[in-house]
């Protein structure tokens, strides 16, 4: 539901910030990029998630797309983008890690070889971004947890 959404938008603007704004394969500019990107595709997809989630948690079984009808109606839209600093600040590191770590060395083996990797470089290379993405901002992660709007103690 949210999955097949975010990926389009997130590859799609990291694509476009690496194209256009840099020339070079600096790291910190990967970073720079993925960082931006995962601000603006969990701005996007945020409400999916917080519906599904929602679902996922409620006793009552209603679907997301009524979720979200009725929040937007009743409420506001203000609603479905309650907890979204905190959500955002455990998306940027880990989008700015695995997207920037993997354009990085997919650009170092292009510069260097003169080709793109083939396709086992690419899946080694998404593999060792996503995991040393995933290891540095674990930790994070955990301090942000007790802030987000899914969280047994908060009220929606």
């Amino acid at each position: 539901m949210k999955i097949f959404p975010e990926n389009c938008v997130r590859y799609a603007l990291f694509d476009s910030f690496c194209n256009k704004r840099y020339t070079n394969s600096q790291f910190i500019d990967r970073i720079i990029s993925g960082g931006l990107t995962g601000i603006i595709v969990q701005t996007c997809v945020y409400p999916i998630e917080l519906a599904k989630t929602r679902v996922m948690v409620d006793d009552v079984k209603v679907r997301p797309y009524q979720l979200m009808r009725r929040a937007v109606t009743d409420w506001d839209i203000r609603p479905l983008y309650r907890g979204l600093v905190p959500a955002t600040l455990g998306v940027v590191p880990f989008a700015a890690l695995e997207l920037g770590l993997s354009k990085w060395l997919t650009d170092r083996y292009k510069d260097k070889h003169n080709e793109l990797p083939g396709g086992w470089r690419c899946f080694l290379y998404g593999g060792f971004a996503c995991t040393t993405a995933v290891t540095c901002t674990y930790p994070f992660s955990l301090l942000i947890y007790p802030f987000s709007p899914i969280h047994p103690r908060s009220t929606y």
